[in-house]
């Protein structure tokens, strides 16, 4: 496995990860005063409450979908708590739950009104009907698979779940975590917490632990939602640098000692009309990895189209020449294979070729004549424009 690939997927379960580690910590080391018993109660549900109206807000259907899948099973969980003949009826939520979550997690964002909308809503909602229906009165003994041990002995049902909810529970962590290691965000992160925190809240022997890790559950999830709106609203979708927002916002906060570079792709429209908009979008994503890489203090930012910045805070021109060089000199030596498309009714044949780009530089510093981060960032933008016309694959650092 490619370990840039396991380092970002640790990175979007990091959060979550120290949140229920000191929920862990907490449950064990503190012994909860008599008021908790009411604070707990109440606290999951307006957790879950505010993560619906927090989701309703950012457009993200799949957690309102989660914080009312999860407050459905805690009501199960709270009618069930210490009657023997509700057990069905919590097994049946202990099943529902993890199917829920992970179906959710696996599923893209789309509106409850369109075709997959309503499919989705119809997959979650048919399992809770059905357990409804078997556990009515008189009927529990038709749901008697749900409570019958059949696992071997290391994975013999954990706490309060029955083998079938054990096995749920299994099977869906590990579909969301294969989901996060491919390519999945911090949302994704967030639904694989969530389903540890809402695994042992079922699992719990008490329901005062369940109220906890279900109101652990909901905060995840709520902590991730904020984590995934602030990379939409700052880290460009494609080459996942931050994005023109974010330039905006550093460049506020700038002293009085700072360089600012763009940087621009050569002939970038003549190679999109050439080999076609995916394989530019390739190209864009590879400069950016390059850039990403730049040393001497520099941050990267995408600007726009095939346009990119790179802020150094503290630094003179002189002192990062060298530094925008390098990133010059990766990109002209990175490139790309682009496989031969192979013809109607023809196998591919893994031939094909490979194309690289060039990138020119512009660069200038603060001084007495431009003060303003804009002024900085015009002049930078002259410069990128002088290295072009000097025949471009090269840097120009403005005086």
């Amino acid at each position: 496995m490619d370990a840039s690939i396991l380092s970002g997927a640790l990175s979007k379960v990091a959060l979550p990860a120290l949140l229920l580690g000191a929920l862990l910590i907490a449950s064990h080391l503190f012994a909860p005063p008599p008021s908790w018993q009411a604070i707990s109660h109440a606290l999951p549900v307006a957790l879950m409450g505010a993560g619906a109206l927090l989701a309703i807000r950012f457009r993200r259907t799949r957690v309102v979908w989660a914080m009312g899948v999860m407050a459905a099973a805690l009501w199960i969980l709270r009618r069930a708590a210490g009657d023997p003949a509700l057990d069905v009826l919590r097994q049946g939520a202990s099943i529902w739950l993890p199917f829920a979550l992970s179906l959710l997690a696996l599923t893209r964002e789309r509106g409850a009104l369109t075709a997959e909308g309503l499919a989705r809503s119809g997959a979650l909602l048919a399992p809770l009907a059905l357990l409804a229906w078997i556990a009515r009165p008189g009927f529990s003994h038709q749901a008697a698979f749900l409570t019958t041990p059949f696992l071997p002995s290391p994975l013999s049902g954990f706490g309060a779940l029955g083998h079938a909810a054990t096995l749920a529970w299994i099977v869906a962590a590990l579909a969301v975590a294969s989901a996060l290691i491919r390519r999945q965000g911090p949302l994704t992160g967030g639904f694989l917490g969530a389903l540890v925190a809402a695994g042992v809240a079922t699992s719990a022997s008490s329901m005062s632990l369940s109220n906890l890790w279900m109101s652990g559950a909901a905060l995840v999830l709520v902590v991730a939602l904020v984590q995934e709106s602030y990379r939409m609203a700052f880290l460009d979708e494609l080459t996942r640098l931050p994005g023109r927002r974010a330039l905006n916002e550093a460049m506020m906060r700038l002293g009085r000692r700072y360089t600012l570079a763009m940087l621009d792709v050569d002939h970038f429209k003549q190679f999109n009309d050439k080999y076609g908009h995916d394989v530019g979008d390739r190209v864009l994503e590879l400069v950016a990895l390059q850039l990403s890489r730049v040393s001497g203090g520099g941050r990267a930012f995408r600007y726009g189209g095939e346009e990119f910045t790179i802020l150094f805070e503290g630094k003179e021109v002189e002192e990062v020449k060298e530094h925008l060089e390098a990133v010059r000199v990766a990109v002209e030596g990175a490139s790309l294979f682009i496989p031969t498309r192979p013809r109607a009714g023809q196998k591919p044949t893994g031939r094909g070729r490979k194309v690289s780009v060039t990138i020119s530089i512009g660069a200038a510093a603060r001084n007495d004549k431009r003060r303003s981060p804009d002024e900085v960032l015009t002049a930078a933008d002259k410069a990128l424009y002088q290295a072009k016309r000097k025949g471009r694959n090269q840097t120009f650092c403005s005086k």
